[in-house]
């Protein structure tokens, strides 16, 4: 079925002229369909979501994002830049990411996944995919 989608994808793109990338959601036992799936298709970009892929880390027991990273960073096309803040029952997700994130275990890995990405990959872009009023102007400046 995968690889129906992905043809069909492609041949929407060449007929249209349309740029199409998937942003990724937690694929459970799929994760290696999913790569090959993109490898296979290099023209349907793919879009990795810093926080998602935080949530999926802590969500699912055995998922480290890294080695997904490492099969994965050369076919990103765009990343969705944002932070996740955990607290005892809950998390809040779309922070901007702010430097004293980095190495507290209450935030997500958004800055390390996007530097790890960056060394692999020197060819996406980035959306800043936030919601600014859940910081202060200052720490947005």
């Amino acid at each position: 079925m995968s690889k129906r989608l992905f043809e069909f994808l492609c041949e929407l793109q060449l007929r249209y002229g349309q740029r199409i990338v998937l942003e990724h959601d937690f694929f459970g036992d799929y994760g290696d369909v999913l790569i090959d799936s993109f490898h296979a298709y290099p023209d349907i970009g793919f879009v990795l979501d810093t926080a998602r892929l935080d949530i999926a880390r802590r969500a699912f027991q055995g998922f480290d994002p890294y080695p997904f990273l490492d099969r994965m960073a050369s076919r990103i096309y765009l990343v969705h830049y944002s932070n996740v803040l955990y607290e005892k029952d809950k998390f809040t997700h779309h922070l901007p990411v702010l430097p004293e994130h980095d190495h507290d275990p209450n935030y997500g890995e958004a800055c390390a996944y996007l530097q790890y990405v960056a060394a692999r990959n020197s060819r996406f872009h980035v959306t800043f995919e936030h919601n600014a009023s859940l910081i202060t102007r200052q720490q947005l400046l």
